[in-house]
């Protein structure tokens, strides 16, 4: 070992406060039995590369001499994880969104007695589970993204589930379906904290809404806007997103919606993917067309959930507040 990595060695043990009670610690068969020190070393991101054959590379065979230093010597093992298995991608809200969209059209012939907390296509994605075909019984197929096991969903139930039955089902089917190694088994996207509305995740519908409102077909309806939002509202809402002529699709956007290839007599909710009629959202203020599951179910909560974001950001905070808001905000994501 040279002296420069001796000494770099030697001053992170100073500053973990272990000290240096016997030299040959750092020794070239050296282990670090410290709990603490084993445990840092567990997570770091980095390995060292090693070559085809085996022995840790110390040098590029590709570069000069003089610039073997430049060359990146450690492999990132987030990398190596995904190419050995390329489903699994635990916090990829679009990974998600696109599972539950293929089972929520894939399976909108069958009827299938879904419910609001257990079993339901949302649920399903969050497992890693995509759509595969539906049976001609009606029955939904779906195969896990990452060991590619096999899910026969069958929600038919002859009497009226009850909530042990359909939280047995969810863990003796769904859960139990993949394989015992695969990491969806004991893992789950975290709906609470990624797909459910949150300060911490406006942005994805603030970008959401700014992409479809370049876009935007002329509707030349605002109508429905004054049934739960104020003009003072609604304008502050307009100078977000300078929306100019577009701002009666943009009620439609603050809804959850999307029109479908800019398309401006159907919508496609953004959260659930069902679709609707532009024409029903209007009219239809008593009636709801997101699935009970949906992040967008309870309709008005995005435009306020935005403003009250706006508001904070326009506060003139002390120095104390703001770094209280910063903290609370980093305590949620």
């Amino acid at each position: 070992m040279d002296a420069e990595v001796r000494n770099r060695l030697e001053v992170v043990w100073k500053r973990l406060d272990l000290g240096l009670s016997d030299s040959k610690r750092l020794g070239k068969h050296s282990a670090i039995r410290d709990g603490r020190v084993a445990g840092i070393v567990r997570k770091w991101k980095y390995r060292t590369r090693k070559d085809a054959d085996g022995p840790f590379s110390r040098t590029n065979r590709f570069l000069p001499q003089k610039m073997q230093k430049l060359k990146p010597l450690y492999v990132n093992m987030v990398d190596v994880a995904l190419e050995e298995l390329p489903g699994v991608r635990l916090r990829d809200l679009e990974a998600l969104l696109d599972r539950c969209q293929r089972i929520q059209e894939g399976c909108a012939g069958a009827l299938l007695d879904w419910d609001e907390r257990w079993n339901n296509p949302l649920t399903l994605a969050s497992k890693g589970w995509e759509f595969s075909s539906l049976g001609q019984t009606g029955k939904l197929i779906c195969t896990c993204c990452c060991c590619r096991k096999t899910l026969c969903v069958d929600m038919k139930f002859d009497t009226e589930p009850t909530e042990s039955s359909r939280k047995s089902y969810w863990i003796n089917g769904v859960i139990n379906a993949h394989d015992s190694s695969c990491p969806w088994r004991e893992n789950q996207f975290d709906l609470d904290k990624e797909y459910y509305l949150k300060e911490s995740n406006l942005i994805w519908d603030i970008t959401r809404m700014h992409r479809s409102l370049l876009n935007a077909p002329d509707l030349r309806n605002e109508d429905v806007a004054r049934s739960y939002l104020a003009t003072q509202q609604l304008t502050q809402l307009k100078r977000l997103f300078s929306c100019g002529d577009h701002s009666d699709a943009l009620v439609v956007l603050l809804r959850g919606y999307y029109f479908i290839d800019n398309e401006p007599k159907i919508v496609q909710c953004a959260g659930c993917f069902r679709k609707t009629f532009t024409e029903n959202v209007w009219n239809s203020s008593k009636l709801n067309y997101h699935a009970k599951w949906c992040r967008y179910r309870k309709e008005t909560e995005l435009p306020f959930m935005i403003l009250k974001s706006l508001r904070k950001d326009s506060e003139d905070n002390s120095m104390t507040e703001r770094l209280h808001n910063l903290e609370t905000y980093l305590e949620d994501i």
